[in-house]
């Protein structure tokens, strides 16, 4: 079977090896073709034997005009469509599926400015997506999510039915990488994402402003990049985090990323919404603790006291939860979190190789039921 994905990956067309890469490495093996138009001008070019790279001009035209080029050398009998507002890839999913009659699957990984907006314009596509997503999604075979509270919980509001939204999770823990090893814990904290709006990088810095007064010895890494890079760096400066605070950019390999994870006594998450986020289920696939705001999958996976906290969206309140990480705060191993065991065990279910199973098998059942 040929599966045609639109997607909003703009790594894997620059030879970036990021989680849609590591996804499409195993996802392969259950299809004879994949087709992928991602949202830019690029030279098509071939991966992993049978998947195939497009670039297309973030238009519907020229998604449309794409596929229809894609389709006379594949005849694609499916398609998977990750979208966001303004739902630029569901409404040329549609026309495609006018032309070719070929069942699609919509994919929600993450709703902008829900449960907590970064900013007015996250507010404003908020209520963009409360009103239209329900009609670009009514062509759809089924709605994809990828937590099972959060986003369903949205859908529904927005006047999605029931039935047609399916978990389906997009978190694949390739746990030869991602997993305990024996190295210096260099961070006291850890930071991983892209450094924009929405990930709440003025609390990350008053969460770093509460620890330098309690402990100025701490030390904190800070592992992206993003367009308010130059900015978190000024702040630092004028804040006088130079020596508590290090920047460490994106890491080249997920090998150099479970290290800065192994590295590190706990990860921060700060976001204001987030339809994962990978980081949190990565840094506990190796044994490291969590300390989350109340975002995506984090309430369906954060045991308190076992393997991190919910925090709400303040300083302090993050702060009182490190200081209850007896490991943290001793400078020790063990402590209220249990061993490593134990954290680790929370994320067994998110298997590389049974996700990417699961997932492969939720999209042919589009063709099958049609």
């Amino acid at each position: 079977m040929n599966l045609l994905m639109i997607s909003g990956d703009r790594q894997v067309i620059k030879n970036q090896q990021g989680p849609f890469y590591h996804l499409l490495r195993e996802f392969c093996r259950y299809w004879e073709r994949i087709d992928v138009i991602c949202p830019m001008a690029a030279e098509d070019r071939l991966i992993f034997d049978n998947v195939y790279l497009h670039g297309a001009k973030n238009s519907v035209s020229r998604i449309y005009q794409k596929a229809q080029e894609v389709y006379q050398r594949s005849r694609f009998e499916v398609m998977t469509v990750h979208d966001y507002p303004p739902f630029k890839h569901s409404r040329a999913a549609l026309k495609i599926n006018r032309k070719f009659k070929t069942p699609y699957m919509i994919e929600v990984h993450h709703v902008p400015g829900y449960p907590k907006a970064g900013d007015f314009k996250e507010w404003l596509l908020k209520i963009y997506f409360e009103i239209s997503f329900r009609f670009v999604a009514r062509p759809a075979k089924v709605i994809r999510v990828v937590n099972r509270v959060q986003t369903p919980t949205f859908l529904l509001f927005a006047g999605i039915p029931k039935s047609k939204i399916v978990y389906l999770p997009s978190f694949y823990l390739d746990k030869e990488i991602f997993q305990p090893q024996k190295l210096e814990k260099k961070y006291d904290l850890l930071f991983v994402g892209r450094l924009v709006k929405n990930k709440g990088l003025d609390l990350l810095l008053a969460i770093f402003e509460l620890m330098k007064k309690e402990r100025p010895e701490f030390r904190a890494a800070v592992v992206g990049e993003g367009a308010e890079k130059e900015n978190l760096k000024l702040k630092i400066t004028n804040l006088k985090l130079v020596s508590q605070v290090e920047l460490l950019g994106w890491l080249p390999t997920s090998q150099a990323l479970a290290e800065a994870y192994n590295q590190s006594k706990v990860l921060l998450i700060t976001s204001a919404n987030e339809g994962g986020p990978r980081v949190g289920l990565e840094a506990l696939a190796c044994g490291v603790p969590v300390i989350s705001t109340d975002v995506g999958i984090m309430p369906d996976i954060i045991q308190p006291g076992k393997n991190g906290y919910i925090a709400q969206w303040s300083a302090e309140d993050f702060t009182a939860k490190i200081k209850r990480l007896s490991d943290f705060s001793l400078g020790g191993n063990g402590g209220e979190m249990g061993k490593t065991e134990m954290i680790v065990e929370s994320v067994k279910s998110f298997d590389y190789q049974k996700m990417i199973r699961d997932y492969a098998q939720g999209i042919k059942s589009l063709v099958r039921y049609n």
